[in-house]
């Protein structure tokens, strides 16, 4: 069965959050991973399409005007894994694409923070500051540039941007607004499960070589398994011991500027073309170029 929509990222803005919410919807169906990342990793392309649309297998007995879709991050992470979005519009034109925005020095700390949890970041942060035209986890903040690669290929139609300060402010109202772009009925969330927040960290482990090995094994052999989430949380949970604790980094004055400088134009332009307010994001009326 062929999915019919993907929420594309960006990674650390809320999109498990959003998988989570969206798995309580009688009419949506969710893969059982979330994070299949068919189309950006050359391990899971190598399967092929039928691997693909079996992780979108709706029981006989579900209603067939369910919708079903995934959430990669890996999708938007344009020019460093490049090619994502001919490839998605090469086998599903008709794909309806979702994308939440955060506030990109927020969401890069963020992600920061995960990467080093995930064992795949070993540097200090000012060692990603003073590369960022190279490095993926800076670009996947630059909105409006991943967005315009799907437009390559995607009509606007097809696509609903979706601010994270929106979701956090009135999750019903954006549940409403995605519900409305799926063309399924809107299911109003209880209180308490709107509330939640998934995958929050500011204090992370950073991993050593025993840890890293295990990290490697769960990547390659247990993370794509439908298997139950208190298993994998094992692996994670396994691979802390004899770790370092890390918290989240504050940011110097120069380290916040480096990274507002990186977004600001892109923010700007964000703003302009999809109305998404941006001026918020930002300490500085205008960073310094």
């Amino acid at each position: 069965m062929k999915p019919d929509f993907l929420i594309v990222g960006a990674a650390r803005s809320g999109t498990t959050s959003l998988f989570q919410y969206m798995e309580h919807h009688p009419d949506i169906r969710m893969s059982r991973v979330k994070e299949l990342n068919f189309f950006s990793n050359e391990k899971y392309w190598r399967k092929g399409l039928k691997w693909y649309q079996k992780r979108f297998q709706v029981p006989s007995h579900v209603p067939h005007s369910v919708v079903t879709g995934e959430a990669s991050t890996s999708y938007t992470c344009s020019p460093i894994i490049p090619g994502v979005p001919r490839r998605i519009f090469e086998h599903y034109p008709d794909m309806k694409l979702i994308y939440v925005v955060r506030s990109p020095v927020e969401r890069f700390i963020s992600q920061y923070m995960q990467r080093t949890r995930a064992g795949m970041e070993t540097r200090e942060l000012q060692a990603l500051l003073d590369n960022l035209e190279n490095e993926m986890s800076a670009w996947q903040g630059r909105y409006f540039h991943q967005i315009q690669e799907y437009r390559k290929f995607f009509p606007s139609r097809q696509l609903l941007v979706v601010s994270f300060d929106d979701i956090k402010a009135d999750t019903n109202a954006t549940l409403r607004r995605i519900a409305e772009f799926l063309g399924v009925r809107h299911v109003e969330l209880e209180q308490a499960e709107s509330s939640k927040v998934h995958n929050a960290a500011d204090t992370v482990v950073r991993k050593n070589r025993f840890g890293l090995a295990v990290l490697w094994f769960y990547h390659a052999q247990i993370e794509q398994r439908d298997l139950p989430f208190p298993l994998k949380r094992l692996f994670t949970r396994l691979a802390n011991l004899g770790g370092t604790t890390v918290q989240k980094p504050h940011l110097t004055d120069h380290q916040r500027r480096q990274l507002e400088s990186f977004y600001w134009d892109d923010a700007g332009r964000l703003e302009e073309e999809y109305t998404i307010a941006t001026k918020h994001w930002f300490q500085c009326p205008q960073p310094e170029k």
